[in-house]
This record gives structure tokens, sequence and C-alpha cells, in this order.
């Protein structure tokens, strides 16, 4: 049979029960702390034993998410919760921070966790990384093709799990900071604000060539696709929606279980276009798109129009009485009394009311249909104008019943045999189908007076289950004749054997109980004893993208090149000759990864290889699968920024692997960084450069065009204007991925004492459109302020005249001084 798991978002018990009651075999759910949607309604510590019940009953698995980075201050509250968690029966956790990882693994080594998709995993390495990380599982990156995945599964011990049905992120979920660098709400925190379903215009060298959302993808729905997807060694599919209101939960979920039923039964899932329009009605921006996986990700996956829910098509406006404030619709279907609509307005903002009344041949009716001549209440728009139905009273009503209905939908089978015997006391014995039994014994039944007890009696009354998650399957009684035992006695017995059989279906997922005690102890050892160091050199790194700013870099005292990474268009890198200028002026040099490495793999590795070769001293690894081929391969390697170091555990896990020296995550404050950096040698934090908020396989300036006609080709010119006149860089690499930079340039000049004494150690700059001799006295204005600062003198004139050069084109101290959220 198909093993395949059927994954369903939970922001609330009723999402929960709504959930397990259409089918779904296992849910995630987030708790008060450490949670990605921290606007859902979540589950506090009584509420998820609630829920992990609720679900064991039914035999469905309970995973909880911890997937946000942690800081050093949350990060000594994990050791209980997670042991809360494991004592209950949680079946799994769900991680987005290597550093939390590990500590589970330590102090919980039973405890099955999960890699978030929030981890950016994308390639088979970095799968496999993870899994020998102690990652039973791993959530897939939503930019992957079938085919990658298909590859990605065939060839890993790691179980895949992967979204089939939901809101996409556009860029790659872990690696965006385009909400932090704005508002300073973290999507790795858990507090996004949705900054790409926001207005923009782009831009090409100051003149408007596209406005509206134009980073709004629709949602995903792989339903036509299911087949194929069942057919594959993907182990869960889970469907995205913790924010969505229960009847989407059972909307979706159950159109997906139908499926996967009919597919393991008949070889096809049978997906009907009632289907397809139910989820429509649901939840839909401008219909679904696949995304990318089964096409490439043009514009054709994305919602520029409008970023909200559209509702489904029913027709257009086909007259106007505005002396009777009336309406007629041209249905194209079924239109309730109760319904919302919105009216899409060509000169206007959208108008959406509910249908308080229907007029058909003159009179008031409680639906209309398609043909029909119908009136509605007129609240704006004109003839021509589109109507969308947004709510479907009818489905919702429908949809409602799934999780407020007191007896359960879906039930457990059981058999049961009762035993009413002269002088023994009676009993019963309930059955299920997971082979669970139970049993209760009542009283000695006595001779009939008057009407003595019958087998019908009896197990009319032992099949009496209703308000419990079983349902009778087969039911059997050995019953003396002329016997007597009240009703009251049978339906005793019927609760306990119930009741029982309840416990005994929770317990089985509830493992040997640990002493928080012990676990907090065994936690101490990442917490206690850490000395802080005595750090004597501070060194300069800067990132370049050619080869011309490799000579800039080093005549402005840069001490540590890291070359490349992302493959611009526009740049250009001989990799030979800029080691060997390294080389010759006795600066190391550390050869960048991608942050994101899809099917060109092999040559990336390869080049990275050939820079070492050359005598590139390591490896600057922005890639988890990067990382594994530098273990492998016995290259040293550095860990970078996208990597998500946020707290010192993480710090530690990837220094223990014989990292060279770390990047700190650039969300983190001065004050978080002084929890960290102190107590590691070797410490990176980005002082100055452009931030990259978003890496994504969806090209903004391609996208906007009916093809793309290599765009992008005169990168550096196309910005991406939002509502307040903030323009952000858009520049593609030579796999045809965008990058979104920040409008300001993060500079940490002025305040470059305050990093020394949080315990920062390398000072790294990253350049992107600035020219060569801006490199160098940037470099160099950075490079004296060092000087000034570890020989305890003040700032000179040089470098104060470049923080005034770089105050009056904008800058950003960035998170150093606010934090996130």
């Amino acid at each position: 049979m198909l093993d395949i798991e059927l994954l369903s978002p939970a922001g609330s018990m009723d999402s929960l029960i709504a959930a397990v009651e259409s089918g779904a075999d296992a849910v995630y759910l987030g708790g008060k702390k450490f949670s990605a949607r921290q606007f859902a309604g979540n589950f506090d510590d009584e509420e998820i034993k609630r829920a992990i019940e609720y679900c064991h009953i039914r035999g469905a698995k309970v995973y909880v998410t911890v997937n946000t980075l942690l800081k050093d201050s949350e990060l000594k509250e994990l050791p209980e919760y997670a042991a809360y968690l494991y004592n209950n029966g949680v079946d799994a956790i769900i991680v987005q921070d290597i550093g939390a990882g590990k500590l589970v693994k330590d102090i919980l080594p039973e405890f099955e966790i999960h890699a978030s998709t929030q981890m950016t995993a994308h390639n088979l390495e970095g799968v496999n990384f993870l899994y020998n990380s102690g990652y039973k599982r791993v959530v897939l990156s939503r930019e992957l093709s079938f085919e990658e995945i298909k590859y990605i599964g065939e060839n890993t011990p790691a179980e895949i799990e992967v979204f089939v049905h939901g809101a996409l992120c556009i860029c790659y979920s872990g690696q965006c900071l385009m909400s932090s660098m704005i508002g300073g709400r973290s999507g790795n925190r858990g507090r996004c604000a949705q900054p790409c379903r926001q207005k923009y215009s782009l831009t090409e060298g100051g003149n408007n060539l596209k406005s509206g959302y134009l980073l709004s993808p629709k949602d995903l729905s792989t339903i036509e696709h299911i087949d194929t997807i069942l057919n594959s060694p993907i182990k869960s599919l889970k469907i995205e929606g913790r924010m969505k209101k229960p009847e989407y939960v059972a909307a979706v979920t159950s159109i997906y279980r139908k499926a996967i039923d009919n597919y393991k039964n008949t070889g096809k899932s049978k997906v009907t276009d009632e289907d397809i329009k139910d989820l429509t009605k649901i939840f839909n921006r401008g219909g679904f798109t696949t995304a990318h996986l089964f096409n490439k990700g043009t514009s054709d996956m994305m919602s520029l129009e409008r970023p909200k829910n559209w509702g489904l098509y029913i027709g257009s406006i086909s007259a106007v009485n505005r002396k009777e404030k009336k309406m007629e619709i041209d249905l194209k279907e079924k239109l309730n009394k109760g319904d919302g609509i919105e009216i899409w307005q060509k000169n206007n903002d959208n108008i959406g009311f509910t249908v308080d009344r229907i007029w058909v041949k003159g009179t008031q009716v409680k639906e209309a249909h398609p043909g029909q001549k119908n009136w509605v209440d007129y609240s704006g728009g004109e003839v021509g104008d589109s109507v969308y139905k947004t709510f479907d009273i009818e489905l919702n009503a429908k949809l409602e019943k799934v999780y407020k209905n007191v007896d359960p939908v879906i039930k457990i089978p059981v058999s049961a045999k009762m035993t009413v015997k002269r002088d023994k006391p009676s009993e019963v014995i309930l059955t299920d189908k997971d082979e669970f039994e139970s049993k209760a014994v009542g009283m000695v039944p006595e001779e009939a007076r008057k009407i003595p007890l019958t087998k019908d009696k009896l197990e009319s009354q032992i099949n009496k289950l209703g308000g419990t998650p079983f349902i009778m399957d087969d039911i059997s009684a050995d019953l003396d004749d002329n016997l007597s035992l009240p009703l009251s006695a049978i339906n005793q017995m019927r609760r306990e054997a119930v009741d029982e059989l309840i416990n005994l279906r929770i317990n089985r997922y509830i493992p040997q109980n640990v002493s928080i005690n012990l676990v907090k102890k065994k936690a101490e050892k990442h917490f206690e004893n850490r000395i802080e160091l005595q750090k004597k050199q501070l060194r300069l790194s800067v990132q370049v993208n050619n080869t011309s700013h490799v000579e800039s870099a080093i005549k402005g005292g840069a001490d540590i090149i890291i070359l490349g990474g992302t493959k611009l268009r526009g740049h250009l890198m001989d990799y030979k000759k800029a080691v060997e200028l390294c080389k010759e002026n006795d600066v190391l040099v550390y050869a960048a990864s991608p942050r994101i490495i899809k099917k060109e793999y092999n040559i990336i590795a390869g080049e990275l290889k050939k820079a070492v070769e050359y005598g590139a001293n390591s490896i600057y690894a922005e890639n988890a699968g990067i990382v594994k081929y530098c273990m492998d391969e016995g290259i040293n390697f550095a860990a970078g920024f996208s990597m998500n170091i946020f707290n010192h555990l993480t710090a530690e896990t990837f220094l223990n692997m014989g990292c060279d020296f770390v990047s700190l995550s650039p969300e983190l404050s001065i004050n978080e960084i002084s929890k960290i950096a102190p107590y590691i040698n070797n410490c990176e934090a980005l002082c100055y450069g452009r931030i990259e908020m978003m890496v994504s396989e969806y090209c903004p300036v391609g996208g906007s065009n009916d093809k793309c006609n290599n765009a992008c080709s005169n990168n550096g010119n196309h910005h991406l204007t939002d509502r307040m006149g903030m323009e952000f860089p858009v520049v593609t690499d030579q796999f045809c991925r965008s990058h979104i930079y920040n409008s300001k340039i993060l500079s940490m000049l002025e305040s470059i004492g305050e990093l020394k004494d949080s315990g920062i150690d390398i000072y790294r700059l990253n350049f992107l459109d600035e020219d060569k001799d801006e490199v160098e006295n940037i470099v160099g204005a950075f490079k004296e302020a060092l000087n000034s600062v570890q020989n305890k003198l003040p700032l000179t004139d040089k470098v104060n005249d470049m923080v005034t050069d770089i105050k009056k084109r904008g800058y950003t101290k960035g998170h150093y001084y606010r934090g996130v959220e």
C-alpha cells in the first residue's frame, strides 16, 4: 500500500479538529513560543496536550514547530519546553535553528526532529548534511522542480516532505530579510509583515516599466498533478495554512485526502472539476500555480493585480437600475442569499458586500442559477464589471459542521464482545482496528422476574457510541437465557471500555518519561563555563565580485578577500588571477559559494575546488551542501551569513565541524552579539554594504514581460520602488535568479568601536555597484578605523570624512541598535 502522509496545518484547535476530521494523517502546530507563525492562534502547553490526545486517539501524528531562529536569551527556555513536548508524546518537532536542533538531540536523543523549509534545503548534499546532523525528515524548499525532488528522494536516507498546497514565498524561505530590514519584523522569527504582498513599480534607469503587486505569487495547488506526486519517493505532502480558517483546512484536506485514497484504491486520483472549484472558492489569488514544481517560475505564477483572495468568478454586471438600487448579474455560477461578492470596477476600487436579497422574475428567492434573469441589491459598479464570489455560504456551512459537529465525522472501527452469564460478572471487550483491546467488568446478572434481557437489546446498548471517536464494525453477545441486567449497568461497562480504549490509543505514543531536571542538567554544559577570550587581532574581510575590486581591496588594506559567491551579471571573476594577487600580497583568500545551488551543484563545486587548487586558503560556504562537500573533501571552510548563525550554539556547532570562522546573522543587535562573539574566536559581522534581502527563482525583470528576452542584460539599472519611494536594486545572476538588495547601504564605520566592544574580530565589507576607487577608499577608511579603535585612539579625519560621504548617499545601521522582534 502507498505509504504517504497527508500533513495539514493547525493554527487553532478548531483547525486541528477540521484537519483530522477531514482525513489528515498528521498535523503541524505551533506553541506560544518559537513558532514561525506568531500571528496564528497557536497553542499554550495545556492546549498542546489536549491536541496531542485528540490526534493520537484518532491515529494522527502531531508535529510541533520550533522553526524560528533563537536568540541566546531564549535558548535556555528550550530544554524544558522540548522535554514537555517529548513527555506528552509529540511525534516530532520542526526546527530551523541549527543550534536548537543540536541542543535537542543532545538532551533528548530519541526525540525525532525535522528540518524546516526555513533551513533552505534545496540540493541532495544539503539534505544529507541535515540527515547526518540528526534530522530524520527534511522539508524541501518550494523552489524545486518535481524532477529535482524525485532525484533527492531517490538518493537520500532522509524522509522528504514537500508543500503541495497553499501560500508561496517569492524568496527562498530562510533567506528573506526584506520584512526585517524594512520594518523590523523578521520572517526568521515568525513575524513576517509580507512586504511581497505590497505594490511596487519596476524601473529601468528611472523609467517606469510596470507597476503592481510584482512580488506576489499565486497560491500553490498540485491537485491536478497529484497522481504524479504520489508515484514518487516523497514521504509527506504538506498543506500550508496555519493562518487560515478551519473551513479552509477542512476543504483542502478533504479534497487531497479523497484524491490520495482514490489513487491508493484504483491507481487514479479522480480529481473532479467540482474539487478544483471548491479549492478556488475557499481561497485563491487569481487562480493557482504549480510554481516551480511543474513549470519554470514565470509571470504565470504571479498575482500581479491583487495579492488577496480573489474568490470565484461568477459573471458580470449586465444591467443597473439606479432608481430601484438593483443590478442584474449575468451569472456563470450559482449565487446564494448570504454569499459574499466583490465587484471589480474598471475605474475605482473594488466593492465587496453580502448578498441579502435576490430577485428572479420579481420574486425574492434564496438562490439564482446561470441562465436565470436575476437582480440583487446595487452597491456600485457599471455594466461589464466582473463579479467574484468571495464567500460561499453553502460551502462554508458544510465545512463548519466538520469541526463543530458534536459527533465526529471520521470514526475508528471497533468490534465488541459482550458476555452475560449466570453467576458470573458481566463483561464487555472492545477491540479496535489497530488491535488495541479494552475490557470492562460489571455486575453479576440476576434471574429475570418479568422481561428477560435479549440479545438484540444488549447489542443495541453496546452499539451506542455516539459522541465517541468509535463506530461499531462488528458485535457479538454471549447471553444466558432468562437473565436480567439493568441498562444503566450495560451503559456503564460500555463507557468504561470506551475510556480504557481511548487511553490505550493515547498511551501508545507516550515515551518513557524523562526527568525535566535531568534534561536541564544535561543542557547546562551548553551554557555554563563559557570563557571570554582575549582577542588581539582585528581583521578586515572584503567580498568582491570582480577582479579589479580584488586589487582595490588589497590596496585599501584588506586582510581577507572573499571571491565571488553569487555570480551576478556584468561581474567577471578570474579566480586564478585573483588568488595570485592575494598570495602576492600575503592576504588570505576564500572562494565563496552561492547561497542557492541546484542542478549546477557539480559545476559550482568544481569551480570552488579549482580555486583551492590555485591556492585559495579556504571556501566560504553559504550553503549547507557546500559545508558537506568541504567536510567530505577535507577542505577548510567558513560559514557564511546565509547559514543563519543567530546564537552561540549554532556558532559552536559549525566551529566544531572545523570551520575557520563564522559570520553572524545581520539581524542580531550589538547587545545580542555580545552574548556570542566574546566567547568565540574568529567571529565575523557585516559592517558595510547593501544587504541582500531576497534571492528568488522568479525574476521580476523578465517576469514583467510576456517573454524574458534577456531583459536583465543591462544589469544594475533595475529597481523596485515601494509606496514610500524607496528604491531596491534588482540584479540577476548567471542562473537567472534574481537578487533584491536594500535601498540603503549598511555602514558601521562611525560605530566600529562598539562592534569591537561586542567581541567581533572580523569586520566584513560587501561591494555591489561601487567603482574600484570607491572600494579602495572605503576599505582604507575601515582599515584606519580598526587601527584607531584597536589602539584606543579617536577616529581620524579621513575616517570621519568617509562617514560624512556615506551619510550623504543614504545609509542604515541595520539591526545593530534595534534588533528584530
